[in-house]
């Protein structure tokens, strides 16, 4: 088959079209079950209409796996200018935050590197990519949901430890799907993915980036395998890019930090979205003890570590998040920049766009206040002012944020949501309303709905987990 040749205008035109992206043709994310798209945003709100790696294919090279039909024909959407709806995460980026267009990180990565002649010499007519002419730059595999947290916002799809409970309250709200949901393997599992360490092996040799998340990576024994792989090879230049929870160094009989101290660029997004009780209950499981004693240790052993701290804002750590941007900022445990917030979109019941107005009037005014205070905090000498990326600045976060909570509208379906995050509540003991006082206002308007949701909950359960409320 032979290849597009495309003229110097013609590339140009393509790179400016507003809808191509490099990492459509030299990247790749496998999930923890198995579906396999260019990154970790593609396809995000309906992974299901990703390709999917079943096991008969976990020892096929995965630069065939990455020309299926499903990346030729979005491939050739993005040479054309056209928006498919794969990555409607970009377009949504590219509306409300440009800033933050995940797409715009591949573009100026791969024009660092230099490998955009390679993309533009290397698709064949049929938009699949000769893989011998582009190297792949970018990984990022998920090999197990192995998790040691409960996080309230997240799933079975994403942690081990939230199997047990999904199971539960599913057994409670949907007695009839048991059978077929959990038994079928529709739902999420523990366990791992399709792909082998060995299926990517041959792209460590080359590859620029890769990126390890979860699950817990500092829990994954593949995570250890390439790590030692790379070191045994001498790609100690490898960039590593981590998204952990950060409530552990050590996992079994591995310590992460020797295997640290060998590579020389390394970056942690710690996943921390608030401190002390309000973070221990957002993120279940944690001990925020342990979680100031590793960023301690952290800074001491391993110093050339970029460390930074990646909270998902919530209606839970709405109020919070600035307290503990300060804290942490007081501690010099980081420097003021090193706090990107990202927006929480789903579940709808913790996004900020479904809190009544009179919330979202205080919460504005609580973050042009801290706005106030980052500026304060950014002028003369004793400044901790040193951005890596100087258009990351944490003030134009918090000011996407503002914005959100301002324009976003509230959902209709708001309000019935809410029941498992109350249920969860009495299974694990806690109370939402203690951790969360700001909040006391709205357990009426939360509560009612309690028999208009579409399960047929038994009376004796709604009444359990409203009490817990009553002492």
């Amino acid at each position: 088959m032979n290849k597009i040749k495309y003229t110097d205008e013609e590339w140009e035109d393509i790179k400016n079209n507003g809808a191509y992206c490099p990492a459509l043709f030299s990247s790749l994310y496998l999930s923890p079950q198995s579906h396999i798209t260019n990154c970790c945003v593609m396809q995000e709100h309906d992974m299901d209409l990703a390709p999917i790696v079943t096991p008969e294919q976990k020892n096929i090279p995965v630069v065939d796996l990455l020309n299926q039909e499903w990346f030729r024909d979005v491939r050739k959407d993005a040479l054309n200018g056209i928006k498919n709806k794969a990555c409607n995460h970009c377009w949504r980026s590219q509306k409300h935050t440009p800033e933050k267009e995940y797409r715009q990180n591949f573009i100026k990565y791969t024009d660092d590197i230099n490998i955009d002649e390679q993309i533009r010499n290397g698709i064949y007519e049929d938009y699949s990519v000769d893989f011998e002419t582009v190297k792949m730059e970018h990984m990022d595999v998920r090999f197990s949901t192995l998790c040691n947290l409960t996080c309230r916002s997240c799933s079975s799809a994403f942690s081990s430890s939230w199997y047990k409970e999904d199971l539960a309250y599913d057994k409670i709200t949907r007695p009839t799907e048991i059978n077929t949901k959990w038994k079928s393997g529709l739902a999420f599992k523990p366990g791992g993915a399709s792909l082998t360490v060995d299926s990517i092996r041959p792209h460590l040799d080359t590859v620029q980036r890769l990126y390890f998340a979860g699950g817990e990576p500092v829990m994954l024994s593949e995570h250890y395998e390439i790590l030692q792989y790379l070191i045994d090879i001498g790609r100690t230049d490898v960039k590593l890019s981590y998204n952990t929870n950060f409530s552990k160094l050590i996992a079994g009989n591995k310590d992460i930090i020797p295997f640290w101290k060998q590579f020389e660029n390394i970056t942690i997004g710690a996943s921390l979205d608030g401190s002390h009780e309000k973070g221990e209950y957002i993120r279940k499981g944690i001990v925020w003890s342990e979680v100031e004693k590793n960023i301690q240790r952290l800074k001491k052993e391993c110093p050339h570590i970029y460390f930074y701290v990646s909270p998902t804002v919530s209606i839970m750590n709405a109020y919070n998040i600035t307290e503990f941007h300060k804290e942490w900022f007081e501690k010099r445990y980081i420097k003021i920049n090193d706090f990107r917030l990202n927006v929480l979109y789903g579940p709808e019941t913790y996004c900020l766009s479904n809190l009544p107005r009179s919330h979202k009037n205080r919460l504005i005014k609580i973050y042009k206040e801290h706005i106030q205070w980052i500026k304060d905090h950014t002028v003369g000498s004793l400044t901790m002012l040193e951005p890596t990326d100087k258009d990351a600045l944490v003030i134009s976060d918090y000011e996407a944020l503002i914005e959100f909570i301002d324009k976003t509208e509230p959902s209709l379906t708001w309000e019935t949501s809410w029941f498992k995050h109350f249920w969860t509540d009495e299974s694990r003991g806690e109370n939402f309303f203690k951790t969360f006082p700001e909040y006391e206002d709205l357990k009426y308007m939360l509560f009612r709905n309690f028999r208009d949701t579409n399960f047929d909950i038994p009376e004796e359960t709604l009444i359990r987990v409203k009490n817990i409320y009553e002492s």
